[in-house]
């Protein structure tokens, strides 16, 4: 009896299908990640890393922060002193209404 293959396997993930009906698009799913993971919280760098599990300072700004605020998800308590000594990081308006998105479309799959 022949068996047929799938010529395509699906590789996107709930939050990248969700959010590619966003009116809030990123095609980022760091970025995705990280908006999901910070919720209405401020968080230090180092509480950031730590929500997102990694352990390696440049591939997280490089590939998460950078973008993220590039792309003005997130931003900084203090934008004009990014060395601050009490820096965190929170969502911005766009952000927020993302995850809040997100997050009502999550729920209403399941």
């Amino acid at each position: 009896t022949p068996t047929t293959t799938p010529t395509t396997t699906p590789t996107s993930s709930l939050v990248t299908r969700l959010n590619t009906e966003s009116k809030f698009y990123t095609n980022n799913e760091n970025i995705i990640n990280l908006v999901l993971m910070v919720n209405i919280g401020q968080y230090t760098f180092k509480q950031l890393m730590e929500l997102v599990r990694l352990k390696d300072r440049k591939n997280f700004i490089l590939y998460h922060l950078t973008p993220a605020i590039e792309q003005h998800f997130l931003k900084r308590l203090y934008p004009d002193k990014p060395n601050h000594p009490r820096q965190k990081y929170l969502l911005t308006a766009k952000g927020l209404a993302l995850y809040n998105e997100l997050k009502q479309r999550i729920e209403t799959k399941y």
